[in-house]
C-alpha cells in the first residue's frame, strides 16, 4: 500500500482509502436482487483479530488516537491519500475511530489497525469499504506510517484482507484505486492479486492539479 523519508521525496506505501465515498451504483441487470439492508453480512462477518506472519490486524481503538493523528497529519500520508482532512487535527483521529468501529459493527465496513506483532506499534491501517451484499464486491485502501514503510507491511496485510473478502465474507470483486503517480501502491496491490483494469486521466483534483487515476481488481479464486 521504505526506510524513513530522507532529503530525496519518495512516494511509499500510501492507497486512497477510500476516495471519493460515492454512493454504490446499482446494476439493473446483475443477478437476482437482493434488498440493500438484507444482512448479507451478519453470518459472514470476521472477528478480529486478525493475524499474519508479522503482524496483528485489530479494530482500532481509542489508544490509537496519538499514532493516528501523527501518522495522519504527515505530509508524506497525505500525499496518497485524497480525503483527509485539511488541516488533520486530533479530533479527527477521535472521529475516525468512532466511526470505523460503528460502521463495523453495523457490517458497513471492515477497517482494521495494522500493528507489529513484536512491539505492538501502529504500523498503519487497511480497509475493506463499499462492501456490497448484491454485487458481492468490495474497495480496498490502506495507509501506512511513516517509519514503517519499506517493509513489505502493506503488501502482507492486503494480502491478508483479500483472502479474508474471498473466504469469510465471500466477496466476488475485490477493486482498488490508486494516483498513477504512485508506482509502490500500486505495486503493493499487483502482490495482492489485483490487476490493473483502467487509467483514468485527470480524474480528481488534487494538490492543486488534476492527477491520473489507477484502477485495479481482483476476482474471487474459481
Amino acid at each position: 500500500m521504505q526506510p524513513s523519508w530522507g532529503s530525496r521525496r519518495r512516494p511509499g506505501e500510501v492507497s486512497i482509502c477510500p476516495l471519493l465515498g460515492e454512493k454504490e451504483l446499482i446494476s439493473a441487470t446483475a443477478g437476482p436482487r437482493v434488498n440493500s439492508t438484507t444482512p448479507y453480512f451478519k453470518d459472514r462477518w470476521p472477528v478480529p483479530p486478525i493475524r499474519t506472519r508479522r503482524l496483528l490486524l485489530r479494530l482500532p481503538a481509542t489508544s490509537d488516537v496519538e499514532a493516528i493523528f501523527k501518522a495522519a497529519s504527515h505530509p508524506t500520508t497525505r500525499w496518497g491519500v485524497h480525503l483527509l482532512p485539511r488541516p488533520y487535527l486530533r479530533r479527527h483521529a477521535v472521529e475516525f475511530v468512532h466511526r470505523k468501529r460503528t460502521q463495523f459493527r453495523k457490517r458497513e465496513s471492515l477497517a482494521l489497525a495494522i500493528v507489529s506483532a513484536g512491539d505492538a506499534s501502529l504500523v498503519g491501517m487497511i480497509e475493506l469499504s463499499h462492501l456490497s451484499p448484491i454485487d458481492r464486491c468490495a474497495e480496498l485502501g490502506y495507509w501506512i506510517a511513516p517509519g514503517q514503510r519499506g517493509h513489505g507491511y502493506a503488501t502482507e496485510a492486503s494480502i491478508a484482507m483479500c483472502d479474508v473478502g474471498f473466504r469469510t465474507l465471500k466477496l466476488h470483486r475485490i477493486e482498488a484505486r490508486a494516483f498513477a503517480r504512485n508506482r509502490a501502491s500500486i505495486r503493493v496491490l499487483e502482490k495482492a492479486g489485483l490487476r490493473q483494469e483502467g487509467h483514468f486521466r485527470e480524474r480528481v483534483w488534487f494538490g492543486r492539479r488534476w492527477l491520473d487515476l489507477i484502477w485495479l481488481g481482483r476476482l474471487a479464486p474459481q
